[in-house]
């Protein structure tokens, strides 16, 4: 379920979405577009993500992290592009890969 506020049919403010599972997120919205910091957590209470937005387009840091609480995957948006260094880890915190974007396209795949 989800429960937040519309203003003029558009989701606006602060939305709180209980999964089934149990997984649950906070959404920020404005004038129906997607705004501010979005975060996920699993039924556990661990983080499960994290991702910003600016006038409905990623911007800014996502991350996305394994259930025993080690990080996953991280890198940044801009303007809904990836932008610069992604990286991907292993569940014992070792780099798997590192991916460099510029503009959404991969410019550097490696491992």
């Amino acid at each position: 379920w989800a429960r937040g506020n519309y203003i003029n049919d558009e989701k606006d403010g602060l939305w709180s979405v209980h999964e089934i599972g149990g997984d649950r997120a906070v959404h920020h919205w404005s004038k129906g577009l997607r705004e501010g910091l979005w975060e996920w957590w699993r039924s556990s209470g661990e983080r499960k993500a994290i991702e910003s937005y600016v006038g409905g387009k990623r911007h800014g840091l996502f991350a996305q992290w394994f259930e025993n609480g080690s990080l996953y995957y991280c890198g940044t948006y801009d303007n809904d592009e990836k932008e610069g260094p992604w990286v991907e880890f292993l569940e014992n915190g070792k780099m798997r890969k590192l991916e460099l974007f510029h503009k959404g396209e991969q410019i550097k795949a490696g491992q």
